[in-house]
């Protein structure tokens, strides 16, 4: 199943999740976080699951928040109700992995930065190959 820029394969009692925006960062734009919660959340209603692996690019697993897309930039200088409707769409998408009951796996290539890697979700990290990254205002992880 593919939704845009979200990728779903399930395979036996696994599903694999990859997202790809198609630019090196692979930043986080409002259009991809609503893809990803709808995701998530169709996840959560699939009895059958046991695990979701969630990846991103090889080369970068998500670098943060696209400050540069239309909407985001849009909802900079919209009204207020506007502007917390689109400040719920990362928190939103969080508790949706959050909530899902198979174990989470965040499998991390390359670079990650907070906002593109910390979904506040109930995820075993890992690195499925090369080293991984992951950029933190308070803490850093490598993993080899």
């Amino acid at each position: 199943m593919t939704t845009g820029l979200v990728t779903v394969e399930k395979a036996d009692r696994i599903a694999r999740v990859h997202f790809d925006r198609g630019d090196p960062a692979n930043s986080l734009s409002f259009a991809i976080m609503r893809e990803l919660t709808a995701v998530a959340q169709s996840l959560a209603d699939d009895p059958d699951l046991c695990a979701v692996v969630l990846t991103g690019r090889a080369d970068n697993f998500c670098l943060g928040m696209d400050l540069k897309d239309k909407e985001v930039v849009k909802s900079a200088t919209a009204g207020l109700a506007k502007r917390r409707v689109a400040l719920k769409t990362g928190p939103r998408m969080c508790r949706a992995w959050e909530e899902l009951d198979p174990l989470t796996i965040v499998a991390v290539e390359g670079c990650a930065s907070e906002a593109g890697w910390l979904w506040r979700c109930r995820a075993i990290c890992a690195s499925s190959g090369r080293a991984g990254t992951c950029m933190c205002p308070r803490w850093s992880v490598a993993s080899t």
